[in-house]
């Protein structure tokens, strides 16, 4: 309740904002009232539902993955580990984005942006490997084939979704001369689309293996943007595809 209250109210302080440093600030409020939304909603979606309609419950919710069948125990914060995966992706996400407004390594900025964030990854894969005790990331899952590869498919298909859709609305004003409403119009379908594709998805995890449902919507991708001319992701969506191979054959239990 704290959460949603929270992040409610800060929602509503950015739009009062009048001053950058104002909408920063109530973004920032966004960030830690929201971080813990999506587990604290995932972890009741798991309590209130019995365990053949998890799959389905979790699609409709926009997540089609398979979650542990219980919470795992309460362990104490790595304070250090926490700190310095934050800074180096803080170091990193500042990098990137100011990265072409300052002519990259330049810029003093830049440089010491991509220095923070080396050291800070370095500090923290050092501290998570040599950690005797309890660590930010747990090395066990390291070990899970199907975390692993889990992971990375998820990076891959994050790069693909999120890079187009940034470069989509851009290409369709600034280089097609599309008006705002019809750029609204042309990506709308692809809300739409991923909403019915998860509701089918929350079905069909009963009766088809997940691989053969995740390598069917990679090809899709892959199609549409060949479609959309964006040639260079479709080559990562395939190249991405074999790794379904290295998952283990999973499927959700019948329903009752």
């Amino acid at each position: 309740m704290i959460t949603v209250i929270g992040f409610t109210l800060a929602s509503a302080l950015c739009g009062l904002a009048g001053a950058l440093w104002q909408i920063v600030a109530a973004r920032l409020l966004q960030g830690v009232f929201g971080a813990a939304l999506v587990p604290l909603s995932q972890a009741v979606l798991l309590d209130i539902n019995p365990r053949e309609r998890v799959g389905q419950a979790m699609a409709i919710y926009g997540i089609a993955r398979y979650l542990p069948e219980t919470r795992p125990a309460a362990v104490r914060l790595d304070p250090f580990g926490f700190a310095t995966l934050s800074l180096g992706v803080g170091a990193l996400q500042l990098f990137l984005d100011r990265g072409e407004q300052l002519d990259w390594f330049n810029s003093i900025e830049i440089r010491a942006e991509a220095i923070t964030s080396l050291l800070a990854f370095l500090f923290f894969s050092v501290h998570t490997w040599t950690s005797l005790g309890n660590s930010f990331l747990n090395k066990a899952l390291l070990r899970d084939r199907n975390f692993v590869v889990g992971v990375m498919l998820a990076f891959i298909v994050g790069v693909i979704l999120y890079a187009t859709m940034a470069l989509q609305p851009s290409l369709l004003q600034g280089l097609m001369n599309y008006p705002i409403v019809f750029t609204g119009l042309v990506m709308a379908p692809r809300g739409i689309g991923t909403m019915l594709a998860m509701m089918a998805v929350g079905r069909l995890l009963y009766y088809i293996d997940v691989r053969v449902i995740m390598a069917f919507g990679f090809a899709l991708t892959a199609f549409s943007l060949y479609l959309s001319d964006f040639h260079i992701m479709m080559w990562l969506t395939l190249l991405a595809t074999p790794m379904l191979l290295l998952l283990r054959k999973s499927k959700a239990p019948a329903p009752g």
